[in-house]
């Protein structure tokens, strides 16, 4: 089976919410002895009995020990992407989840206080 033939499931979600992403086919009875997450095919966690690595620079994405779900805390509108779970060193994963970020908070912040805030308004 290739990459191209796999379901897709879409999570669509807001900016600056708390998800996570359940790694496809994998639940808290699975027996996983490694996994990886990717996303638009760069490998962004990996997991082993021994030790879980992330290679987020921003540092607001871990794994759920209970389930191997990635979590966002926050998720930003940049985590918008194709993710792929592939469990126990297998090259295929059980399905594509595609997360669609949503919303802009903190620029939507930014545009409020600059209507409400007279230096701001003169600045820009």
């Amino acid at each position: 089976m290739e990459d191209t033939n796999l379901p897709v499931h879409t999570v669509t979600a807001e900016a600056g919410s708390n998800i996570s992403l359940a790694c496809p086919g994998v639940s808290e009875h699975s027996l996983v002895a490694t996994l990886e997450w990717r996303v638009n095919d760069n490998r962004i966690l990996v997991y082993s009995t021994s030790s879980t690595t992330g290679f987020d620079p921003h540092n607001h994405i871990t794994l759920s020990p209970s389930n191997y779900a990635l979590v966002f805390d926050p998720v930003k509108s940049s985590d918008t992407g194709e993710y792929k779970c592939l469990v126990n060193n297998r090259n295929i994963p059980e399905a594509v989840v595609r997360l669609l970020v949503q919303g802009n908070p903190l620029g939507q912040r930014y545009l409020r206080l600059r209507m409400t805030n007279p230096i701001l308004q003169k600045a820009f």
